[in-house]
């Protein structure tokens, strides 16, 4: 089911989504929270982010050491909607604190335009807004424009969202490696005497049906007259 989702939301063909899942699982992404990945990756999507810079954003929150993947993602897309918004113009509170780093109104609106639009600016303008956060010495200066942008969130992960937007750019790995990772890992649980004993019993019993089927109708004939005398 996550496959589909994923394959449908990030216009992946079905190998290319389980080479990705694949991926993630290998670097340590949480089985139990792959669900997230079509939800958060489509919020990436709109941002102008590619498949392949999707992964690599969900392997630079795994790599942060964070508890809870799922926070960081969730702070990604909340700072996307926020980041939106500042598109069609900011108050006088957020403008005046984003002025002590040195953003303008017109710099904040015009990321805000960027990311709404999505592609290849979006994707910048997210980058350059996690960097001027990240910049920032004054800690405190630094939570208020962190939750200013990606809500209460910031709160709990920190610094380890705007992170994983700025690590991602070493982690990009193409759709192609992906795959052949994928079938060197069905090569080497199709090759492990285990896997080979159950596709062997599973074969036998398939090629076995007929003469059980027989068999079965046998000894139900047998019950049957036993019963009746």
């Amino acid at each position: 089911q996550e496959t589909y989702e994923l394959s449908s939301s990030l216009e992946l063909n079905n190998d290319e989504a389980l080479g990705l899942v694949n991926k993630l699982l290998k670097v340590g992404f949480p089985p139990d929270q792959l669900d997230i990945i079509a939800e958060y990756g489509t919020q990436l999507s709109r941002a102008g982010y590619s498949a392949e810079e999707i992964q690599a954003i969900m392997k630079a929150g795994v790599d942060t050491g964070s508890w809870n993947i799922d926070n960081i993602l969730d702070g990604l897309k909340e700072g996307r909607i926020v980041l939106s918004e500042f598109g069609q113009g900011i108050d006088e509170a957020t403008e005046e604190l984003f002025s002590q780093i040195g953003i303008s109104k017109e710099q904040l609106e015009s990321w805000g335009k960027a990311v709404a639009s999505g592609g290849e600016e979006g994707k910048n303008a997210m980058l350059e807004v996690a960097q001027a956060i990240s910049s920032i010495d004054d800690t405190t200066l630094q939570n208020q424009i962190g939750v200013a942008v990606y809500g209460t969130l910031w709160e709990e992960q920190g610094t380890a969202i705007t992170n994983t937007i700025m690590r991602a750019n070493d982690e990009v790995v193409s759709m192609e490696e992906n795959q052949n990772e994928l079938n060197n890992t069905i090569s080497a649980m199709d090759s492990d005497p285990a896997v080979q004993m159950e596709q062997a019993i599973l074969d036998l019993q398939l090629a076995l049906q007929p003469l059980l089927s027989v068999i079965a109708e046998i000894i139900g004939k047998i019950a049957e007259w036993v019963s009746n005398n």
